[in-house]
């Protein structure tokens, strides 16, 4: 959203959150603001506004799709269109010509659900019925997402676009003891959907790759300059490192990951975990102790990023003063 400067660059950008209009949506604006840093109270009256008037994450893509369509035929190629689906973020209510596997009841389970993901932590003790029914949820939510990507691609076939498709997290549905997606670095978490289609070929990339790439993809695709991080993931030899690496703070603490094809590293400062995918996909068996000299290469390669990135970003805060030492 707009909250957290993701318009910066755009000519238009519509985050349907509410402008200052009055004293009313001035007290809304501090209940939202609260809610987006961790507000208690705050967090159950905003999901109780956006319930009744299906606002935000519960602002289904048929609401908003002829705005898509108007801004369309207003603007000249080439353009670039960027689009986030919240219907797979929950709470899912897929509307009910898209359910397949779930039901009505469940969707208004759903909100029992949430309330009991947020009241224990994020950590709730299903059965395995209630598990299964949120899976359902969830499914029948992409399902919705799907519908939305085959309508665009038929509305804009004269335009002949690129489409990409990708994910930003996935979610937990208790591999770990959790619900949802919290501050952590499991596969179900960051191992996200990719997709990028007319481009001219067909193939399937195994290595793993970043996220942190795709504006180069993006960029390279429509022949225009850039100093972007990371590689164009249509090249048959990528510049990249053959692993991908992913960072997240909570609570103040780094968490890192290091994921190859063949395996996956997890550190933050109490604990350290590592997988063999090949045989362990899902990240149960720690096998850690067990593999000191794997540790220890994964140690380097979080050592030599964390120090690439702390010198760019202070080359990047204080580039005057730097110039003036040279």
């Amino acid at each position: 959203s707009s909250y957290f400067g993701f318009d910066d660059g755009f000519d238009w950008f519509e985050d349907f959150l509410h402008e200052d209009r009055g004293v009313l949506e001035r007290l809304w604006n501090r209940v939202l603001n609260r809610s987006i840093k961790g507000g208690g109270p705050a967090t159950y009256l905003r999901l109780l506004r956006n319930l009744v008037q299906r606002e935000e994450v519960l602002r289904p893509w048929n609401d908003y799709y002829g705005d898509i369509l108007e801004w369309r035929a207003q603007v000249e190629e080439p353009y670039f269109l960027w689009i986030l689906l919240l219907e797979p973020h929950h709470p899912w209510m897929p509307p009910k010509e898209g359910q397949q596997w779930s039901s009505r009841t469940d969707v208004y389970r759903s909100f029992g659900h949430y309330w009991e993901m947020l009241s224990s932590g994020w950590e709730p003790e299903y059965s395995e019925r209630e598990h299964q029914r949120l899976i359902d949820l969830y499914d029948d939510a992409i399902r919705h997402g799907d519908r939305f990507v085959e309508q665009l691609r038929h509305d804009l076939r004269d335009d002949d676009p690129v489409f990409i498709v990708h994910a930003d997290h996935g979610e937990e549905f208790g591999e770990h003891g959790r619900y949802g997606h919290q501050p952590h670095l499991y596969e179900s978490l960051i191992h996200v959907p990719l997709v990028v289609a007319n481009v001219g070929e067909s193939r399937t990339v195994d290595r793993p790759v970043s996220l942190r790439s795709l504006a180069t993809t993006i960029a390279d695709i429509a022949d225009a300059p850039n100093e972007f991080a990371g590689s164009n993931l249509l090249a048959e030899e990528p510049a990249d490192d053959p692993w991908a690496i992913s960072k997240v703070f909570a609570d103040g603490e780094r968490r890192i990951s290091v994921r190859t094809e063949a395996a996956k590293y997890i550190g933050d400062p109490e604990r350290r975990e590592l997988y063999d995918l090949r045989i362990d996909p899902d990240e149960q068996v720690n096998v850690h102790d067990e593999q000191p000299d794997r540790v220890a290469a994964f140690d380097d390669i979080v050592t030599n990023h964390v120090q690439t990135e702390t010198e760019l970003r202070t080359i990047s805060d204080h580039p005057s003063e730097l110039l003036q030492l040279i």
